[in-house]
């Protein structure tokens, strides 16, 4: 599939390729160069999230299969264990065992889907970033915990969160807030714009050089915050203090996502 760079409506376009397009003058311009490349990444994540369905599909016949095969033993052992005068405690044993079987099969399940749905919100985050033109490893985990995963009708689609951890609204009509509004949002904040190529609302100009004993600790600071963020371990609070150091030291912030 081929995306136009130029759209009369996105109605009928796939959810997950709609915030790569921005409205302007009545039309729809794809907001990158790439998009090749950023259609299949996305392309490999829906792969990724067709392998984890079929895998639960695989694993609830597994659970079925398993009850029934139970079952069988289980009248099995009934039989035997009459002859023994020993019914009662073995029939509470079976029971016991194929409830814990039963929980540990639904959990295994459980964790499948939240697995999916995390692999797809990292790719629709990694897909803004880069659609943005911004630094993946500060502006990932600012985004982690304001974007949600929502399925309906069998498919996944992302929702932008509030300070209250509901689904924020872009307008008045009640359209969704969406990540492509996330990104101009933060991109024209006055912390957050440095992240975007220079072209935030902080991006202009070059900062003054902490010096003296006070820069040697707040480069300290910035080499540990660093090497938190290689690691993958930077909280919200940790990724705007990285920023801010690496604007007032003039050091450089870690490799942007590509683009």
């Amino acid at each position: 599939m081929t995306l136009k760079r130029k759209l009369q409506t996105l109605d009928g376009l796939d959810e997950a390729l709609k915030p790569l397009y921005k409205e302007q003058d009545g039309e729809w311009l794809l907001l990158v160069d790439d998009a090749a490349e950023l259609k299949n990444a996305l392309d490999k994540e829906r792969s990724k999230s067709d392998a984890l369905r079929a895998k639960l599909k695989d694993s609830e016949g597994v659970l079925e299969e398993y009850a029934r095969l139970k079952e069988a033993d289980r009248r099995r052992e009934a039989e035997d264990a009459k002859k023994r005068g020993d019914w009662e405690a073995l029939e509470a044993q079976l029971v016991q065992k194929h409830k814990e079987d039963a929980k540990a099969l639904k959990d295994e399940i459980r964790s499948l889907r939240q697995r999916e749905a995390s692999n797809f919100v990292e790719a629709q985050i990694a897909t803004a970033i880069a659609s943005a033109k911004g630094n993946h490893d500060l502006l990932a985990p600012l985004l982690a915990g304001k974007v949600r995963a929502e399925e309906k009708d069998g498919r996944l689609s992302v929702s932008v969160l509030g300070g209250d951890g509901k689904p924020r609204i872009r307008d008045g009509e009640g359209s969704p807030f969406t990540l492509a509004d996330l990104m101009a949002e933060l991109k024209a904040n006055e912390t957050f714009g440095v992240c975007f190529g220079g072209s935030g609302a902080s991006g202009a100009g070059t900062p003054p050089s902490a010096g003296g004993g006070h820069a040697t600790g707040m480069r300290a600071r910035y080499e540990n915050l660093k090497a938190k963020s290689a690691q993958g371990q930077l909280s919200q609070a940790d990724a705007s203090e990285l920023v801010s150091l690496s604007y007032q030291l003039n050091m450089p912030q870690p490799a942007q996502a590509a683009s």
